[in-house]
Formats: C-alpha cells, sequence, structure tokens
C-alpha cells in the first residue's frame, strides 16, 4: 500500500468515524441540553400537578 493510499485511508476513516472525544463533546452538550429540558419540563408539570391536587383537596366554599 502506498503512502498516497495510506494517507487516503486514514482520512477517510476519519469522517467515517470522527474523533471519539468530539463525539462525547457533542454527546454530552445534547445530555445537558435533554437534561436541562427535562428538568424544567417536570418541574412545570410537578408545579400544574401540585396545583391541580390542592384545587382537588381544597373545600370549595359554595
Amino acid at each position: 500500500v502506498s503512502n498516497m493510499e495510506k494517507r487516503h485511508r486514514t482520512r477517510d476513516s476519519n469522517l467515517l468515524y470522527p474523533n471519539p472525544l468530539v463525539i462525547l463533546r457533542e454527546h454530552q452538550m445534547g445530555s445537558i441540553i435533554s437534561w436541562w429540558i427535562q428538568k424544567y419540563f417536570w418541574a412545570e408539570l410537578d408545579l400544574n400537578q401540585r396545583r391541580h391536587i390542592a384545587n382537588e383537596f381544597t373545600v370549595r366554599p359554595h
């Protein structure tokens, strides 16, 4: 295998299999963002549920 071919192969493998650190960094960012969304989504849901439950168990004056 010539040096030219080797160079092409490594370049192609870099395209097919990017740097694991880059993948990890992107994955971490994605995880942080999804965790953040989930955190706030569940907090909001929780608040609504608590309001709903409070309304259910509050004796309303007639």
